[in-house]
């Protein structure tokens, strides 16, 4: 999304539609679906919250990344321009007057139009697919999160000999 950014104000995202579109196409994504989005940095304002998507649209540089070397012949090493292909963006959450006073999990409800906040890491999607797979179904293992035998099943960790 780019320099645009999302604003997300009483539940309504914008821009949406043709708009969002042509912005993506433009700037391109900030995570693509399914990717792990990180929240790099939160900015109060006065009356909106700024959550900087995957180090925004305005990539920063470190010290050592400005740092130029020149040799006796005159050749200048330095480190590549990072900053030309920022894929960040930024979600700025809206309110009325103020920033209020609120909780996380309020926090969390306002952000749900814009992060999915409930999705699996992947290695839990993967066990998920192993164990579904192996099982021939939905079912839980036996072994998840659990050390010790059930239902006849030995669990990593455990061995017949020592019983546990």
């Amino acid at each position: 999304m780019g320099q645009t950014g999302l604003k997300l104000r009483n539940g309504n995202v914008s821009p949406t539609g043709a708009e969002l579109q042509h912005l993506m196409a433009l700037w391109g994504p900030a995570a693509k679906p399914g990717d792990r989005a990180r929240i790099s940095d939160v900015l109060i304002k006065d009356d909106h919250i700024r959550f900087e998507i995957n180090g925004g649209p305005i990539k920063k540089q470190k010290w050592y990344q400005r740092i130029q070397i020149q040799g006796a012949n005159s050749t200048t090493i330095s480190p590549g321009d990072s900053s030309s292909n920022a894929r960040g963006s930024f979600v700025d959450l809206y309110f009325d007057k103020y920033v209020p006073e609120m909780t996380g999990p309020e926090l969390k409800d306002l952000l749900r139009p814009v992060f999915d906040f409930d999705s699996k890491s992947a290695l839990d999607a993967y066990l998920e697919t192993v164990f579904s797979t192996s099982q021939g179904g939905d079912q839980e293992s036996p072994c998840v999160g659990r050390h010790e035998p059930r239902d006849g099943h030995l669990c990593q960790g455990t061995s017949a000999e020592k019983g546990t």
